[in-house]
């Protein structure tokens, strides 16, 4: 409680910062999203209707891997994914 360490409605900024930051700990978690283009989904989707085996090699972690492959309509149900050790 700030209250108790300083006058909030009068304290300046460099007031606050001497009193009241300090032994602070920050937990946090963030994500991000990049998502795909929806011409990478019909790219794909077009592919697959020609009769073409699409197929995805990336360097991303195998989970990131899998989830950016079923949005794109690569990874089906019963389809396979594996790292390079595999």
């Amino acid at each position: 409680n700030t209250d108790r360490l300083i006058d909030t409605s009068t304290a300046t900024a460099e007031e606050c910062a001497k009193l009241c930051e300090k032994d602070m700990c920050l937990d946090a978690l963030v994500g991000i999203v990049d998502p795909l283009r929806q011409d990478v989904i019909e790219a794909v989707t077009t592919c697959q209707k020609a009769g073409i085996i699409v197929r995805m090699v990336t360097g991303d972690n195998l989970e990131t891997a899998i989830a950016i492959a079923k949005q794109a309509g690569i990874l089906t149900k019963d389809g396979l994914s594996m790292v390079g050790e595999d």
